[in-house]
């Protein structure tokens, strides 16, 4: 019986809503706020990868590995060090994104990440790369503000189905 009723009251629920749906208009789509969010997307996905092809050369050229073994432990350890302070700076971007704004944060953190590419590109030793690399996942922490940007300039009537 209990099952029956629900059902009916799910049914009567999707018409419901499939009516109203109906009635609404869709909004339309910001497109450059949607294609700045994208850039933004793609320059932190390039920030993660673009390290890959050169640093175990890089490695090599500092002079820091006394074995070619240690080559992989030093390039490890500047790969990871990006994406571990992007964890950790990441809550600290979401509070500081609510309360001085999103494209703020956004703004600054791009900027940030700029300067700190700029650090590690001129580098001339391991430990000014791993800070530069540091850095660049300090104020990289932009994934969780875009995604909240995206949730606040669309609606349900523009969203994906």
């Amino acid at each position: 019986f209990f099952r029956l009723v629900l059902f009916a009251m799910s049914r009567t629920t999707r018409k419901l809503n499939l009516k109203l749906k109906s009635q609404r208009k869709e909004t339309p789509l910001p497109r450059g706020q949607v294609v700045a969010v994208l850039a933004v997307q793609l320059v932190e996905a390039f920030q993660v990868n673009i390290i890959f092809p050169f640093v175990v050369f890089m490695i090599r050229d500092f002079g820091v590995a006394e074995r070619e073994e240690d080559v992989g432990r030093y390039a490890g350890a500047m790969a990871a060090s990006f994406c571990l302070a992007q964890f950790a700076s990441s809550f600290i971007w979401g509070y500081c994104s609510d309360g001085i704004g999103r494209k703020r944060c956004i703004v600054l953190g791009t900027s940030g990440v700029f300067l700190a590419t700029v650090i590690f590109a001129t580098s001339r030793s391991f430990t000014q790369a791993l800070a530069g690399r540091i850095l660049a996942g300090l104020l990289n922490g932009n994934v969780g503000i875009l995604k909240s940007f995206l949730a606040e300039i669309t609606d349900s009537t523009n969203r994906g189905r």
